[in-house]
């Protein structure tokens, strides 16, 4: 069994559920249960495990520090996301090591994760590439960009950029030691940001509507140069609303069914957990899924869907 589970944001204090002693016994009670069940050969947490663009580096780590602990105790994958998009600038296994006396996972891949599972085949990514605040940045970066392109830059060049990727990043470890003085690295994020409108040209946040699911997977796949037909699940977090739908579709003459999953997030600001509750979304939720092609939504009080590839 594996088991998916994203934004977790340590650093915001008692709205990262996993901080409470409760959800958090309670989440690795359940594991525990899967696990004699089904042994569980790895956990793929999907991005935002940190939140590094609200709070202090200090103060994530302290609040990670228990479920860190516990979760390398298990094959652990970490998918990089968006507020710990930090950790792609830096040395982030030295970090690790240094934070943590180790490094506590066993793979750090960003920003996709592929695997083949008995006979299916996963494509794992964070998922901001398909949100809309990612059709905003572009915008503004394209701006910056365009001014980065002088072949000398002037000091009024150089005010948009460095406010923009400071307020971006906030109080985040490294990010303005990574942005002063150093234009290499306004260069490279600069990239990312074109790279990352390649796979948002639809725009708008992501919701369970099919046709856009598909549509935006199939767009970033090409950026990625990866063809949709080949994977059998797709699987992301990003936008805190958990669910799962199925398709068949039609390849080379034969059905075959693919199946799409959020695994929600373990965040609880009164705000989200008032949209959450009018969108019938439920907070506190992973994937767990079984080598022969289950699938599972859970959450810390049972079983929320389940899908199946056959």
């Amino acid at each position: 069994m594996k088991i998916v589970i994203s934004d977790t944001h340590f650093g915001i204090g008692r709205d990262a559920i996993l901080t409470r002693k409760k959800s958090f016994s309670r989440f690795f009670e359940i594991l525990s249960i899967l696990d004699a069940m089904d042994p569980i050969d790895e956990i793929i947490l999907l991005g935002d495990v940190f939140d590094f663009w609200v709070a202090k580096e200090e103060k994530a780590v302290r609040e990670s520090r228990k479920f860190i602990e516990e979760i390398s105790n298990y094959n652990t994958t970490y998918v990089i996301g968006n507020h710990d998009h930090h950790l792609t600038r830096i040395d982030a296994e030295r970090w690790l090591k240094r934070k943590f006396g180790k490094n506590p996972f066993n793979k750090i891949v960003y920003p996709d994760y592929e695997f083949k599972y008995n006979k299916g085949k996963f494509f794992l990514t964070h998922g901001h590439h398909f949100g809309k605040e990612m059709q905003i940045i572009p915008k503004k970066g394209e701006d910056i960009y365009s001014s980065l392109q002088k072949d000398v830059l002037e000091e009024k060049d150089l005010i948009k950029p460095y406010e923009f990727f400071y307020n971006l990043g906030q109080d985040a470890p490294d990010v303005e030691e990574l942005i002063s003085g150093r234009w290499e690295t306004i260069h490279e994020i600069i990239n990312w940001i074109k790279e990352g409108r390649k796979g948002a040209r639809t725009g708008a946040l992501i919701r369970n509507e099919q046709v856009y699911v598909e549509k935006v997977i199939k767009e970033y796949l090409e950026t990625r140069e990866k063809k949709f037909p080949n994977y059998d699940y797709f699987i992301f977090g990003h936008t805190h609303d958990a669910w799962m739908f199925d398709k068949v579709y039609v390849h080379r003459g034969m059905n075959k069914r693919k199946i799409f999953a959020n695994s929600g997030c373990w965040y609880s600001s009164s705000e989200l957990v008032e949209f959450l509750r009018l969108n019938r979304y439920d907070v506190g939720t992973f994937l767990a899924i079984y080598e022969d092609g289950k699938i599972e939504l859970r959450s810390l009080s049972g079983i929320l869907n389940t899908k199946k590839r056959t």
